[in-house]
């Protein structure tokens, strides 16, 4: 099967789950017109396809050496993407969508890490590992992509440290992972010091 065809009916499918979480809740809306929810029709089949299709093309990115086999990811910018984070590579049947998130280049340096992780960026990924190799935190001063992880379900998944089943629940997930990174200059406040080629 074509590969974009199988990652657009993926992308299709959370599409429409995320459709039918949200097209039942009611949010606060302020400043449009004076509605007090965003209820409306449930998008079409068609429109849903489109969205799908449309998102696909564009998931293609990727950022990490070797490949993630269960993320796909958008570029963005230079410096910054969102991705979707499946329970098992999405290739395989049954894959299922656990997180949506956002990155951010960076290295492992406290001084890199945006906001110093408050925001929920607790996660660092080397850009580059061998293959077989988690990738999570590395020496200071390595390149990679600070991560932030939104849960969109309740899930089981396996803790890659300790391999024992946890649940995640819908939301930010501050405790996703977090690899604690070094301060990369003399202080851990100022400019970064140069490091060794």
């Amino acid at each position: 099967m074509n590969s974009g065809i199988r990652r657009s009916g993926i992308v299709f499918v959370i599409l429409v789950a995320a459709c039918g979480l949200f097209a039942s809740g009611s949010v606060a809306d302020e400043g449009h017109g004076g509605h007090s929810s965003m209820s409306g029709p449930v998008p079409s089949w068609t429109a849903m396809q489109a969205v799908g299709e449309t998102l696909a093309k564009v998931y293609d990115f990727k950022p990490f050496s070797p490949a993630q086999p269960n993320h796909l990811w958008m570029k963005a910018s230079d410096n910054y993407a969102t991705f979707l984070h499946f329970n098992k590579p999405f290739s395989k049947k049954g894959a299922k969508l656990v997180f949506v998130g956002d990155a951010v280049k960076g290295r492992f340096c406290s001084e890199d890490q945006p906001d110093g992780g408050k925001t929920g960026f607790v996660h660092f990924h080397r850009a580059v590992t061998s293959a077989g190799v988690m990738g999570h935190g590395g020496k200071p001063g390595t390149d990679g992509w600070w991560l932030r992880h939104v849960a969109v379900r309740h899930a089981p998944m396996k803790n890659p440290k300790t391999m024992k089943k946890m649940i995640v629940k819908p939301g930010l997930a501050m405790m996703f992972m977090p690899t604690k990174a070094p301060a990369c200059s003399s202080s851990g406040k100022g400019p970064l010091l140069p490091l060794p080629e």
